[in-house]
């Protein structure tokens, strides 16, 4: 779809540097994550904040009582662009970009990531109402369904990354998570720690195992082999990602993976989440996870989301019988060419070894002698 652009300057990439956007829509977790994301996270790449003026898609049956958003549209323009100017004028980064486009927001941002050439989209937390999270997480699913690249959500309160834990599941995302996390941890000069949650199902399976083969004194020891091998796992690939072994470890933890995620990190926090956006069971590319999705609701600190394949895409086909106005309004704030900065680089895993996890409430520690395992360093 051709944009027209009505003033400002068109977005050009800078040789050898790296782009995240920004979605913004001026309530308060937005604004800080924007802060949080040019003062900790990204302080040298090239920020695009985009504001999104929301034209819902309506039923045809309806358009013609909505008509033409071109007189509102025109009328809060300047308005939400000098938004976006005063607050790049704040974040003290090089390159500071800033856009007022319309439409779906999901559809807007992901558009922009795609015809800017972004690495990143990171959006604030979505606030709920009335204890309800259906309207901020359902853009923020909609999202991250069309991004192909990672999608950070900020946090309230968040504070500088000095430690990071990346989740996974030996499913074939596995190793670009990992990638992806040590990337940001070496860039950053933080911690890793990577997690994985052994299922209830996976230890019982293996107990029983035991106890077929005419074993059953040998249960123990057999699930003691289950956390063993887990462990190993974790180190094995956490050595392919090219982690340091001073500033990396493994934890593996029993139960479901998304309460005991929450569980953990209430008890012992850390500043950056990493997981995958389909999990290891997902039916189709694309999907969001049941745990990510609970971690999107509710983890107390920002959640980096990384999809299985990360690679670009082309942008999504227009709608011939959409009304909507799809303008963007671009205006260069700064810009300064010798600056780079290197955020993520995920790439591709060849699968994981664990059986499909009968996802169950059941939790417990692991055997001791792991639990000091799975905490000394990778």
């Amino acid at each position: 779809m051709k944009l027209r652009r009505l003033h400002g300057r068109p977005v050009s990439s800078s040789p050898g540097g790296r782009r995240v956007v920004v979605g913004v829509n001026f309530d308060e977790p937005s604004l800080a994550t924007a802060r949080w994301v040019a003062r900790y996270f990204a302080p040298t790449a090239e920020l695009v904040l985009v504001h999104v003026l929301p034209v819902p898609r309506a039923p045809a049956f309806l358009k013609d009582q909505l008509g033409s958003p071109d007189s509102f549209v025109e009328q809060v323009t300047p308005a939400m662009l000098g938004g976006l100017q005063g607050l790049a004028s704040t974040l003290g980064v090089r390159r500071v970009t800033v856009e007022v486009r319309v439409g779906e927001p999901a559809e807007e941002l992901s558009r922009a990531a795609v015809e800017l050439g972004a690495d990143m989209v990171c959006v604030g937390f979505a606030r709920s109402r009335r204890g309800s999270a259906r309207s901020g997480r359902n853009t923020v699913e909609r999202l991250l369904r069309r991004l192909e690249v990672p999608l950070l959500q900020g946090s309230p309160g968040a504070r500088p990354p000095e430690r990071l834990m990346a989740a996974v599941d030996g499913g074939a995302g596995s190793d670009a998570i990992l990638a992806t996390a040590w990337s940001v941890a070496e860039r950053l000069e933080a911690e890793l720690d990577a997690l994985h949650v052994l299922d209830a199902d996976v230890r019982a399976y293996a107990r029983a195992m035991s106890v077929a083969v005419g074993s059953a004194g040998e249960a123990e020891a057999a699930e003691q082999a289950l956390w063993e091998a887990a462990a190993g796992w974790l180190r094995e690939r956490l050595v392919v990602a090219g982690a340091a072994v001073g500033r990396s470890r493994t934890r593996v933890l029993s139960g479901e993976p998304g309460p005991e995620m929450l569980r953990v990190t209430a008890v012992d926090p850390v500043d950056l989440l990493v997981v995958g956006r389909e999990g290891r069971d997902a039916v189709t590319p694309g999907l969001v996870g049941s745990t990510t999705r609970l971690l999107l609701a509710a983890a107390a600190m920002p959640l980096l989301v990384i999809p299985e394949v990360v690679r670009p895409i082309a942008p999504p086909e227009p709608d011939p019988d959409d009304q909507r106005s799809h303008r963007l309004w671009p205006a260069r704030v700064q810009r300064s060419d010798d600056d780079t900065s290197e955020l993520v680089d995920a790439g591709h895993s060849d699968g994981g070894w664990l059986p499909p996890a009968a996802r169950r409430s059941d939790r417990s520690a692991a055997p001791a002698s792991v639990l000091s395992s799975a905490a000394r360093t990778a």
